[in-house]
C-alpha cells in the first residue's frame, strides 16, 4: 500500500506522519522513518512537528541516491512500514523505482509526505509521477496567512533566484487569492 499525503507548509503533514508512526508502533508494528539530508531544520536524525513538538527517530539519506540507501536500510532490518518525509527533495526517478519495488516485491506499506506545490505554484514533478501507483492520496490544507481561508499553496516572502531555501520563516500558507 502506498499513501501520499501532500499540502502546503504548516498544514500538518509532519504531525500526521508522526501520529501514524506512533500509532503503528503502539500496535506492535515496526517502521522506519526517512528524511533527506537537505532538510536541515532539525538537528540530528529526527523528524519533528512544528505543531506539537513531538518527534520520532529518522534516518537522513542523500536524496540523490535514495534507491541504494533505502534498499540497504530495509535489508538490514525487517520493516513492513516506511515513512518518507519531504519527498519533493528526493530524485523523482530513484524514489519512484524504490517505492514501486518495495510495494510490489517486499509488500511494504509506504507513507509519503511532501509539499504539493513549489513557491512558484507549480506542482512538484514527483507528485505527478506517483499518481499512477499510489493507493490513496490525502490533500491537507492550512490557513491563509492573510484571510484565514483554506490554503493549499506555499508562498515565499522573499525574492531569490535559489530554487530551494530551507527556512520556515520565509514561507507562509496562502489561499488561491493570496498566492
Amino acid at each position: 500500500m502506498i499513501i501520499l499525503t501532500t499540502g502546503p507548509m504548516f498544514s500538518g503533514k509532519t504531525e500526521t506522519l508522526i501520529k501514524t508512526a506512533i500509532d503503528l508502533e503502539n500496535a506492535g508494528a515496526k517502521y522506519i522513518a526517512i528524511k533527506p539530508t537537505i532538510d536541515t531544520r532539525q538537528a540530528g536524525n529526527i523528524i519533528k512537528s512544528r505543531a506539537s513538538n513531538r518527534s520520532i527517530k529518522a534516518v537522513s539519506i542523500d536524496p540523490f541516491q535514495a534507491d541504494q540507501d533505502i534498499i540497504s536500510l530495509i535489508q538490514a532490518q525487517k520493516f513492513l512500514n516506511i515513512f518518507i518525509d519531504e519527498i519533493q527533495f528526493f530524485d523523482k526517478f530513484s524514489l519512484l523505482a524504490t517505492i514501486t519495488y518495495l510495494s510490489i516485491f517486499k509488500d511494504m506499506n509506504i507513507y509519503l509526505y511532501g509539499l504539493n506545490f513549489d513557491y512558484k505554484n507549480k506542482i512538484y514533478d514527483i507528485n505527478n509521477y506517483l499518481i499512477g501507483i499510489i493507493d490513496l492520496k490525502i490533500d491537507l490544507k492550512s490557513e491563509c496567512y492573510l484571510c484565514g481561508c483554506a490554503a493549499e499553496y506555499t508562498k515565499r516572502l522573499i525574492r531569490s533566484d535559489k530554487e530551494i531555501i530551507i527556512d520556515d520563516n520565509i514561507y507562509v500558507a496562502a489561499c488561491q487569492e493570496h498566492k
